[in-house]
């Protein structure tokens, strides 16, 4: 084999290994992420900060209208509701109104994700007076490998003590 042949060989089989290499380097931004406990938190926690932002566009976004039940109805809300507009309208009718995470759990089964704790709701309604509810949450959740949809939520708000403890009626 000659010299030039033989160094064509050689810088071909270097070549190869070195995009080999960077190939095997570089991250799998294509493939999928595997879901964890911790982005079904950072999840809820986003969710928090847009309704305490009053940014309805985020809470569609990172929390499309899905079925389940709120505490302020007695009746189950429905997906195919006027999501966007009810926001928006809610937080018109508030003088102020934000949310701080209290306590978070989360467990995640293959793409299915469960989330639930408490969060204390501090608002004013327009001509009323302030409210601070602790609320109890629940989150069921699916990952579709770029985002989270909700698939049932579950809110109520109790009396309970700083503890958590329910505060029973005299």
């Amino acid at each position: 084999m000659s010299r030039s042949k033989l160094l064509f060989a050689l810088n071909s089989l270097l070549a190869f290994f070195a995009v080999f290499f960077v190939l095997i380097g570089l991250p799998q931004s294509g493939a999928a992420q595997t879901p964890t406990a911790s982005m079904v938190e950072r999840h809820i926690e986003a969710i928090v900060a847009a309704y305490t932002a009053h940014d309805s566009e985020a809470i569609a976004r990172l929390d499309p209208a899905a079925p389940g039940f709120g505490f302020r109805t007695l009746q189950a809300r429905r997906s195919d509701r006027p999501y966007v507009d009810a926001l928006n309208s809610f937080f018109a009718n508030q003088d102020y109104y934000r949310i701080e995470l209290n306590e978070i759990t989360a467990q995640v089964d293959g793409n299915a994700a469960v989330a639930w704790g408490f969060w204390t709701e501090d608002f004013k309604e327009k001509n009323r007076s302030p409210e601070k509810v602790r609320v109890r949450f629940t989150f069921t959740l699916k990952y579709d490998g770029n985002r989270w949809r909700t698939l049932l939520y579950h809110r109520d708000a109790q009396k309970f003590d700083e503890k958590g403890v329910y505060l029973r009626s005299p």
